[in-house]
């Protein structure tokens, strides 16, 4: 009896005039955890934001894929095994901050097996392919190829899945996507010259031109498979560290198995260098477009990344002195123009999800993802609160890229 009461006899204690504590009344609870809030922001204020972390991402994945390209002599698969490392290395602890909050973190077995199978395919086919484009035919037109072939995939897959919509609107700009695939194609001849030194047979120029496009493939499978699980409770930085710890274990593999331990360590300082940067900046840049995505709404996320495509043009032709053919600027301006008329009504709110991811892992991802995304890689898993937090309209939490993965599969 007496452990029953002693909890009793406190509480009367405490909440009686002669008691030695008094509980605070509910109004002052309320009012030091509301003054405890952070401030909120403006409409105004939350745009801002969002367009210059937007805008921020943009030019940190332009700077990866520079760095990806400036190691385009390094084996492929050692090149996205180090990538991945950095991004592995920042979900861990976002990881363990989700734990500190009680919020089951790891997926079940079923789910497990289902992103390790997914990231494999992003990382193998999309970021292998994609680093052996840029070897092919440079930085200026795989981008833009992998971006377009990033969409027009991602709808697909969605729409046949996912059963996302796709009306009228979103299947003209995927057909401009497809018009602008077929544009750039046609510059793929002097684009091999600048970056090889030399004219290319055609099986090369269908490997090169191929590589970009099924690298969006790819990136689109990941993205769907994480769009999928994500939406359905899994934690996104638990998915991101299974994909990037896929990456690290079967592209590390592979490494092994292609140039074994005396090319790994043949691997210059520059190239050591070149490959960190590339996983540390899209890492950074998946973390800026997660939290634009959380400020604006995706029609503006589309247009900034629409950039993404001429900043990888600009830094292909002045950077690295690749072909600037009439065929790279039209296809980049069709790229572009397909992005921004692909707005987002209600109707279209799922499948702009999708190519938010698809931007973000096409030209990071490549998380998954990455960048990804996007693309790499996707919003975080308290983007549902997000505009809670920030005062601004929500935005739908679905996966940006990635991911990159990078951003989509890192």
């Amino acid at each position: 009896m007496l452990v029953k009461e002693a909890p009793l006899q406190k509480v009367a204690a405490m909440n009686s005039p002669k008691g030695d504590l008094e509980l605070p009344s509910r109004e002052t609870l309320v009012s030091e955890r509301v003054a405890a809030m952070p401030a909120k922001l403006s409409p105004a204020e939350a745009a801002a934001w969002g367009i210059a972390f937007g805008l921020l991402a943009a030019v940190i994945y332009t700077v990866t894929n520079s760095c990806l390209r400036a190691v385009k002599d390094v084996d492929l698969f050692w090149v996205q095994a180090i990538k991945a490392v950095p991004t592995a290395m920042a979900m861990f602890p976002w990881m363990l901050w989700q734990q500190r909050r009680g919020i089951t973190i790891w997926p079940g077995w079923g789910s497990v097996v289902a992103i390790v199978l997914g990231g494999m395919c992003g990382q193998v086919l999309g970021n292998v392919s994609f680093q052996f484009s840029l070897g092919e035919i440079g930085v200026a037109l795989a981008v833009p190829l992998t971006i377009g072939g990033m969409i027009v995939s991602a709808a697909t897959l969605g729409r046949i899945f996912l059963r996302e919509p796709v009306t009228f609107r979103v299947a003209g700009c995927l057909a401009l996507l497809l018009l602008a695939i077929a544009v750039l194609s046609l510059g793929a001849d002097d684009a091999r010259k600048s970056v090889a030194g030399e004219r290319a047979s055609a099986w090369q120029l269908v490997l090169g031109v191929g590589a970009a496009c099924f690298s969006g493939l790819g990136y689109s499978i990941l993205n769907v498979l994480l769009r999928y699980k994500v939406s359905r409770g899994n934690s996104l930085p638990a998915t991101l560290f299974i994909v990037a710890t896929t990456g690290m274990v079967c592209l590390g593999s592979g490494t092994l198995a292609r140039i074994g331990l005396s090319g790994i360590a043949a691997t210059s300082a520059e190239d050591w260098q070149m490959m960190i940067l590339a996983g540390v900046t899209n890492t950074v840049a998946f973390v800026l477009l997660t939290k634009s995505l959380q400020l604006i709404s995706v029609v503006y996320v589309n247009a900034i990344n629409a950039t993404q495509a001429t900043m990888a043009a600009v830094a292909g032709v002045l950077v690295f002195g690749e072909a600037l053919s009439p065929f790279l600027m039209v296809g980049v301006i069709l790229t572009i123009v397909s992005l921004v008329l692909m707005r987002t009504p209600r109707r279209d709110a799922a499948i702009a999800g999708a190519t938010a991811t698809g931007v973000v892992a096409a030209v990071g991802v490549r998380h998954g993802i990455s960048a990804p995304i996007d693309t790499a890689i996707g919003v975080s898993d308290s983007s549902a609160n997000a505009s809670e937090s920030s005062g601004s309209a929500a935005v739908a939490p679905t996966l940006p890229a990635a991911i990159t993965p990078d951003q989509l599969a890192s």
